[in-house]
């Protein structure tokens, strides 16, 4: 009789083991499903970083690229144009503007405000109007167009030129773009900057 409850107790212990056994196999299963799922999922995450990688590269390349060319652009362009941000500081200007002004190169004058740099060349009315015009430009928010006279080269001749005022917004940052365009007497004659 001792013999059969212990074959029972062992066929219970042995069943209750089977079941275990099984459980512990599914479980496995299931583990080995989400391991594999998330290996795959690597990969997926690992080929999209590649990408977006390669992604950013060639948009920096690009980008810089682009800004080759902008500088280039600005370098040989003909026009004056002067760059301030909002505080009225010159941050930019064109080799033209440098040149007509007799100054040797933008580190010299950038920093300087508004007043600072064009005051020695305009008349108090011009810095007046260009100050007023700034500050419609920044608040309206759209592009200003007025004549106003200049002494650029300080040969004693005032001289006309057409004053346009625009305003950029990038990345949190304002600034105020000024673009004399040639001296209206000298345009009619069809003289040009290095000229004048």
């Amino acid at each position: 009789m001792q013999d059969s409850r212990d074959i029972s107790a062992l066929q219970a212990e042995l069943d209750e083991l089977r079941r275990d056994n099984h459980k512990l196999s599914m479980d496995i299963k299931k583990l080995t499903r989400s391991l594999n799922l998330m290996q795959k999922q690597m990969e997926r995450n690992k080929i999209s970083s590649d990408a977006k990688d390669n992604v950013s590269k060639m948009i920096a390349k690009k980008r810089s690229e682009l800004e080759r060319y902008m500088n280039l652009l600005l370098d040989n362009c003909p026009d004056m144009i002067l760059i301030f941000d909002r505080k009225e500081r010159i941050v930019y200007c064109t080799a033209s503007f440098l040149k007509l002004c007799g100054i040797a190169g933008l580190g010299i004058v950038q920093g300087s405000l508004l007043r600072e740099l064009l005051g020695a060349y305009t008349p108090a009315s011009f810095m007046e109007k260009l100050e007023r015009v700034f500050k419609e430009v920044y608040e309206e928010k759209r592009t200003i167009d007025f004549v106003g006279t200049a002494d650029f080269d300080k040969s004693g001749d005032m001289r006309s030129y057409s004053v346009q005022v625009s305003s950029l917004r990038e990345a949190g940052i304002t600034t105020q773009i000024i673009t004399p365009s040639l001296g209206l007497m000298e345009l009619a004659k069809g003289e040009r900057y290095d000229k004048i």
